[in-house]
């Protein structure tokens, strides 16, 4: 996993109740509220408005106002994407990888911290980041593509998750004796130590973290290359079924009529996930066994129903 280290000063924020303060001889002037949690920082003292064009700009609107209040509860990310860009302008560490790298660059474009507000901003860095290190990566580039599911409408505008998907398809279309990166490959009585060679699906199990949603547009994207045969795709299908549907040998009877909350959500998630790997199945022959079919039947059965397209797969 890759990781970006920016700023040298030490953690300087602080809190008090639902306040989160700068330690420093200067006192506040803006007022910044998000959420339930309130910022008392400062305005021209330290480079948090000169970087950011949105804060310049609400300030303007708020006229001379000793100090200045400013609401930002639209913010991508919340406070935790918010906090990570104002430790950047006060010049406070902040340690960057793709688990928190789409909040932060959400939060950096809506507040206006690109290059032309101010030099060296906080938004080129982070592009610098991606396209640098993260989508050099193969796990880096599934962990992003994973965060994306909490922000996928800024994730999708900014590009982010076409990055991701081009990124990851064009490594799984890599020929498997140029596969130099690290990948996860847990299947029985195989060992890494042993095996020289790479194996063909050793990209399947990382992809199966992945939401359903995500998951679909990478092996539809894989699909419209025709590189790999269809058994393949086949057992990426089956990875991920194994990964989140339930084993059917655990399975005695239908479901109660009465279920949770917690249940009926797992429900339909698992219905959703039967569903769509149904409909990828490849139309070839033996591109998945009559045992995986099966097992798919059973499950739907289990969860209330099968769709038409399920069926016609089936």
């Amino acid at each position: 996993m890759k990781y970006m280290k920016i700023g040298t000063k030490p953690d300087t924020f602080h809190t008090e109740q639902a306040t989160r303060t700068v330690i420093s001889d200067v006192p506040s002037d803006l007022l910044i509220q998000i959420n339930n949690i309130s910022y008392l920082l400062h305005k021209l003292q330290f480079p948090l408005v000169p970087k950011c064009g949105l804060l310049q700009r609400l300030c303007c609107d708020s006229g001379d106002l000793e100090k200045v209040s400013i609401e930002l509860h639209d913010i991508p990310g919340g406070e935790e994407s918010f906090e990570l860009c104002a430790k950047f302008c006060y010049g406070i560490k902040i340690n960057l990888s793709a688990y928190n790298f789409v909040p932060a660059f959400c939060a950096a474009k809506f507040l206006g911290m690109t290059e032309s507000v101010d030099k060296g901003n906080f938004v080129p860095k982070l592009e610098a980041f991606l396209n640098s290190c993260i989508l050099e990566g193969w796990k880096d580039s599934i962990v992003t593509l994973e965060t994306t599911v909490k922000l996928p409408d800024w994730s999708e505008n900014l590009g982010i998750i076409r990055k991701c998907i081009d990124s990851i398809v064009e490594k799984i279309l890599t020929p498997p004796p140029k596969v130099t990166w690290s990948y996860t490959y847990t299947r029985p009585g195989y060992s890494k130590k042993h095996h020289h060679s790479v194996p063909k699906d050793w990209w399947t199990e990382d992809i199966s973290d992945l939401d359903i949603d995500l998951f679909r547009c990478i092996i539809t994207a894989v699909r419209s290359t025709y590189m790999l045969p269809p058994q393949l795709i086949g057992e990426a299908l089956h990875v991920y079924a194994c990964r989140w549907l339930p084993d059917t040998t655990n399975i005695r009877a239908p479901p109660p009529d009465q279920s949770s909350d917690d249940e009926t959500l797992l429900m339909e998630k698992n219905r959703r996930i039967v569903d769509t790997i149904a409909s990828m199945i490849p139309g070839d022959k033996g591109s998945v066994s009559v045992g995986f079919l099966l097992r798919l039947l059973i499950i739907a059965n289990y969860l209330g129903g099968v769709s038409p397209r399920q069926r016609q797969n089936s």
